[in-house]
C-alpha cells in the first residue's frame, strides 16, 4: 500500500471509528473501544494488520445497518444451542461466555454430533468439539415433529410439522416479529413470512466418498411492510449480540499484547461476519421462496433434497386465502422452477401484473377458486411462438391463441370479460400489448363474443338464474356500497362488478348504458323513483332476460348473475317496497291506487279487489328481491351489525297468507369494526366472506325448512325470526286481502270499531287456545296450567311471540281492559277474532317481556 493511500485509509478509519463510538448499541461501543486502543499502538510493524482488522469491523458495521423489507434467514440448530468447547484462555477463540453457560450436549437428533471431522491432526466426533448452552436446555431437542432421519412424523391439524423444541423457539420469534409489525394498521404493504426446517440435506463426504448428513437448519423468508436493518432482523430472530459484547469486553480487559489483541478481534469479527451471512437480502425473492422446498432452479440443478410444501409454515395476516404454494408458485411433485411454469412465474412478475396483483388475486391451482389456473396460463403461453428474427407472434400462433380463448369462452371456463387479463397473465407485457393491439385479432374476438351473446339472447329456453340482493342501511356512510362491491368480488372470483349510479328523481334511468358482458352489477343509491314499473320487473326478473336494452347502446344485461342494489331507508326493505308500489311510474294503472279527492295517488283502503291487485304486484316485487342485507352501526359506533334476511315463502309453492322477510341467529353478526376508508381491503374481504357464509347458511336452512314443513312459511318455523315488514296488507277471515293506510301500521287496537277479521288459524282466539307454556320458574303473573285464552281473560300474562332468540313477548289485560271485557263481552270477542298480534301498549293491554317463560309452542 502506498504511503498516500495508507494515510487516506488511516484518516478514514479514525473518522469512522470516532463516529461509531457514539453509537447507542453496546456492540459498537465495545469494539470501538478496542479499536481506539489499537490505533494508539500503530507502528510500521503492525500498521497493516491493525488497519485490516478495523476495516473488517467497519464492513460489519455497514452490513448490520443495511435496510430491506425482504430477508432470507438461515438459523442453524447446533450452532445456536451449542458453543465451542474451548476452556483455555490462551486460545484466540476463547470466550468467558462458553464457560459461564456450558452444560451437557443436546440430544444427537440427526447424528450430527457423531460425524467425524478433523481436530488437532486426528478425526474426532463433531460433538467432542462442542458443549451445550444452558440457556437452550428447554429447547435443545430440535423438535418432536422429526424422526432421526429428519422426516416429519408429527403434524398439526393443517398438516404442518408441530412447532416445538428448537423449531418451536424459532417459530415463536417469527410470531413475535409479525405480531409487532402488523400493529401498524395504516401500513400500505402486506406482511408475510415463511419458514421450513431442513433436516434432510446432505453434503458430499470426499474422504469416505459417501453422502453425509448436513447440519439441521431452518430457512426463513420474510417480506415486511416497513424497512428493517440487518441488526434489527438478527435481534428479532434471536441472535445474541450480548455474547459478542461480553467477549470483546473480556478481550479489552484481559489482553495486552497487540498481536494477540488483533488475532482475537479477527477471530470474533470473522465469527460475526459468518453469522451476518445467514441474514441475507434476497436478490430474487421468488427464487428464495422456491428454495424453501428446493424447487428453485439452482436447487434443482444441485439435486438438493426435496421438501413438501406442507412442511412450510406461513404467516399471511394480510392475505387471507393465500397459501405458500400460490405465492411461491410451487406445487408438490412438480419441478415448477424449470421450464414453462417458471416462465409463467416470471410473466406474473411483469410491471402490468405486479401493478394489478394478477398472481395474488386471479391465479392459483385448481382448488383455489381463482379466475385462472397455472395450467391454463401454461397452455396458452405455449401457443405463443415467434419466427426467427421476428419479435412478434406468427400468424399461426395468433390464430392458435384465438382458438384456445374461444374454446374456453364457449365452455365457460372463463367469462367474456376475462380474456384481456388472461393474455396479460400468460404473456410478457410487450407480447400481450401486441395481441391486444392486433386489429384482426380484436375484430375476430369481438365478433365471436357478439355472436355468442346474440345466440344466448335469442335462445327462448335460456334462463339467467340471477340473484338480486338489496343492501340497505338506515343511515349513510356506514359501508353499504363498499360491502356490496366486496361481496360481488368474493362471489365472482375477484371480477369487478358493473357500476350503476341512479340519476336524480325525474330523470329517466338507463341502468345498463355502457354494460359490457359483466356478470355482476351494483346499482348504487337506487330509489323506487329510479324505475318505471315495467323496467323494474324487466330488469330484475330472476330468470328472463330484459326485453329492452339500453336506449343508447342496446346493451342487454344478458350475462348478469348477481344484481346488488344499495340505498338508505329508515325502515329498510319495507320502505323500498312500499314506495316502489306507490311511486314507480306506471303503478297507478294497476288497480290499487286512486286519485279521487286527493292531490296524490293514495291506496284504495278496505277494498278486496284493490287488495288482490296489490298483493299480485307485491309478490312480483318480493320474488325479484329474495335477499336483503341490512347494515347498522353498534350503539357505541365502534362496530357494524349485518343482518341477512330472505323472503319467508318459496315462490311458486302455493298461496301465501302473509309476506315478510326472515333471518336466523346465525345470519346476524356483529363485526368489531366500522366499514370506512380506514378498513383495509383484506379486512373488507374477510367481512364479505363471512356475510357470504351467512347467506349460504340461511338459504340451506330455508330449503330444509320448506322440505320438513310443507305449507308453512319460514316465520312459522322454529329458528326463523320475522322482520315484521308491514306492506299495508291485511286479510279477512276468508283469506281475502285488503289494504290499510300508513297511519294504520299497528294491528287493530281495542276501542276501535271492528270491521275486519283474520283467518281463524291466525287470530288471537285460536293462537291463545293452542298455546302451551314452558316455565323456567314459578311466576304469579303467569298461569301455565290452564288454557292460555282463559288465562288472558282472567288477567294473566300470556306469550304471543318470541322477541329475538332468547326473550318471550307477552300481553296482559290492564284493569281497564278487564273491566271493558266484562262490560262489552261480544265486542271484545270480535276484536280478538280480528287480531293476530298486538304490537304496543294501550289502555286495555300491556305488552312486555317475561324472562321466567322458557318457551311456548302452538299445539
Amino acid at each position: 500500500m502506498s504511503e498516500k493511500k495508507t494515510k487516506d485509509s488511516l484518516h478514514y478509519i479514525k473518522s469512522k471509528i470516532q463516529n461509531m463510538s457514539h453509537s447507542t448499541k453496546p456492540l459498537h461501543r465495545v469494539i470501538t473501544s478496542l479499536a481506539k486502543k489499537l490505533l494508539k499502538r500503530l507502528d510500521d510493524e503492525n500498521q497493516d494488520k491493525i488497519l485490516e482488522v478495523l476495516d473488517k469491523y467497519l464492513k460489519i458495521a455497514k452490513l448490520l445497518s443495511q435496510l430491506s423489507r425482504k430477508w432470507a434467514v438461515t438459523i442453524h440448530w447446533a450452532f445456536t444451542v451449542c458453543n465451542p468447547k474451548i476452556n483455555d484462555e490462551s486460545n484466540p477463540g476463547y470466550s468467558p461466555v462458553y464457560i459461564e453457560h456450558q452444560c451437557q450436549l443436546p440430544p444427537d437428533c440427526f447424528g450430527e454430533m457423531s460425524v467425524l471431522e478433523n481436530g488437532q491432526g486426528k478425526l474426532v466426533h463433531h460433538g467432542d468439539k462442542l458443549v451445550g448452552d444452558d440457556r437452550f436446555t428447554n429447547v435443545a431437542n430440535f423438535g418432536t415433529a422429526f424422526n432421526s432421519k429428519g422426516e416429519v412424523i408429527k403434524t398439526d391439524p393443517q398438516g404442518h410439522p408441530v412447532p416445538d423444541g428448537f423449531f418451536g423457539w424459532v417459530v415463536n420469534k417469527i410470531d413475535n416479529l409479525i405480531e409487532r409489525v402488523i400493529q401498524n394498521l395504516k401500513r400500505d404493504r402486506p406482511a408475510e413470512a415463511f419458514a421450513i426446517a431442513h433436516t434432510r440435506d446432505y453434503d458430499n463426504n470426499e474422504r469416505e466418498s459417501t453422502p453425509e448428513h448436513k447440519e439441521a437448519h431452518i430457512h426463513i423468508v420474510i417480506d415486511l411492510p416497513m424497512m428493517m436493518s440487518r441488526y434489527q432482523i438478527m435481534k428479532a430472530m434471536g441472535f445474541n449480540f450480548e455474547d459478542f459484547v461480553e467477549t470483546f469486553k473480556w478481550i479489552d480487559e484481559n489482553i495486552q499484547d497487540t498481536n494477540d489483541l488483533i488475532n482475537r478481534m479477527n477471530t470474533f469479527l470473522d465469527s460475526l461476519l459468518g453469522s451476518i451471512k445467514n441474514f441475507d437480502i434476497p436478490e430474487h425473492y421468488q427464487a428464495s421462496l422456491q428454495y424453501l422446498v428446493h424447487q428453485s432452479k439452482k436447487a434443482i440443478e444441485d439435486q438438493k433434497a426435496a421438501y413438501s410444501t406442507s412442511e412450510v409454515l406461513s404467516w399471511l395476516p394480510d392475505k387471507p386465502g393465500q397459501t405458500y404454494e400460490s405465492i411461491a408458485g410451487v406445487n408438490d411433485n412438480q419441478l415448477v422452477a424449470e421450464g414453462i411454469h417458471a416462465e409463467i412465474i416470471r410473466v406474473l412478475q411483469s410491471p402490468f401484473n405486479r401493478s394489478h396483483h394478477t398472481m395474488e388475486k386471479y391465479v392459483g391451482d385448481a382448488k383455489s377458486n381463482k379466475l385462472f389456473t397455472f395450467e391454463m396460463l401454461e397452455q396458452l403461453h405455449k401457443l405463443g411462438t415467434k419466427k426467427v428474427g421476428n419479435c412478434n407472434f406468427s400468424k399461426k400462433s395468433v390464430n392458435n391463441i384465438f382458438n384456445q380463448i374461444m374454446a374456453w369462452l364457449r365452455e365457460r371456463k372463463i367469462e367474456f370479460t376475462d380474456w384481456k387479463l388472461l393474455l396479460h397473465a400468460s404473456f410478457e407485457d410487450a407480447d400481450a400489448d401486441y395481441l391486444l393491439g392486433n386489429i384482426n385479432l380484436m375484430k375476430r374476438v369481438n365478433a365471436v363474443i357478439e355472436s355468442e351473446k346474440q345466440a344466448i339472447i335469442d335462445d327462448p329456453s335460456f334462463k339467467r338464474n340471477m340473484l338480486t340482493v338489496a343492501v340497505l342501511a338506515q343511515t349513510g356512510g356506514i359501508g353499504k356500497t363498499r360491502l356490496a362491491n366486496a361481496l360481488l368480488m368474493s362471489l365472482n372470483k375477484g371480477r369487478k362488478p358493473f357500476q350503476v349510479v341512479a340519476k336524480s328523481d325525474g330523470i329517466t334511468f338507463d341502468p345498463f348504458q355502457g354494460y359490457d358482458s359483466e356478470n355482476s352489477v351494483v346499482m348504487d343509491e337506487i330509489s323506487p323513483a329510479s324505475f318505471t314499473w315495467e323496467s323494474f320487473k324487466d330488469s330484475l326478473d330472476p330468470y328472463k332476460l330484459p326485453q329492452v336494452g339500453s336506449r343508447y347502446h342496446n346493451a342487454i344485461p344478458w350475462n348478469v348473475r348477481y344484481m346488488f342494489m344499495t340505498n338508505v331507508f329508515a325502515h329498510g326493505i319495507t320502505d323500498f317496497v312500499n314506495d316502489l308500489l306507490h311511486y314507480a311510474k306506471g303503478v297507478s294503472k294497476l288497480g290499487y291506487l286512486d286519485k279521487k279527492d286527493y292531490q296524490d295517488w293514495k291506496l284504495i283502503l278496505n277494498d278486496v279487489n284493490a287488495g288482490k291487485s296489490y298483493v299480485a304486484q307485491l309478490s312480483q316485487v318480493l320474488r325479484r328481491i329474495p335477499v336483503v342485507i341490512n347494515i347498522a352501526t353498534t350503539p357505541n359506533k365502534r362496530g357494524t351489525v349485518i343482518t341477512v334476511s330472505r323472503i319467508n315463502y318459496q315462490p311458486g309453492s302455493g298461496p301465501v297468507s302473509h309476506y315478510d322477510y326472515v333471518h336466523t341467529q346465525q345470519s346476524q353478526h356483529t363485526f368489531r369494526t366500522v366499514i370506512n376508508e380506514n378498513l383495509t381491503d383484506d379486512d373488507m374481504t374477510k367481512i364479505a366472506k363471512k356475510v357470504i357464509s351467512m347467506m349460504d347458511e340461511l338459504e340451506t336452512k330455508a330449503k330444509k325448512a320448506f322440505q320438513d314443513h310443507p305449507g308453512k312459511l319460514l316465520d312459522e318455523v322454529d329458528g326463523f325470526v320475522g322482520e315484521k315488514c308491514d306492506f299495508h296488507v291485511r286479510y279477512k277471515q276468508n283469506g281475502d286481502p285488503y289494504l290499510v293506510g300508513s297511519d294504520s301500521l299497528e294491528e287493530v287496537g281495542y276501542g276501535e270499531s271492528v270491521e275486519k277479521t283474520i283467518e281463524p288459524r291466525y287470530n288471537l282466539i285460536t293462537r291463545l287456545s293452542n298455546t302451551e307454556v314452558i316455565m323456567w320458574n314459578e311466576d304469579k303473573n303467569v298461569k301455565s296450567q290452564i288454557n292460555q285464552l282463559d288465562a288472558f281473560l282472567q288477567g294473566f300474562e300470556v306469550p304471543v311471540e318470541r322477541d329475538g332468540f332468547d326473550k318471550i313477548k307477552t300481553i296482559k289485560l290492564t284493569r281497564e281492559g278487564l273491566n271493558y271485557y266484562h262490560r262489552n263481552e261480544t265486542k271484545f270477542w270480535q276484536m280478538l277474532n280480528s287480531t293476530s298480534q298486538i304490537g304496543k301498549n294501550s289502555k286495555l293491554v300491556t305488552v312486555q317481556i317475561n324472562e321466567n317463560i322458557a318457551n311456548f309452542k302452538l299445539k
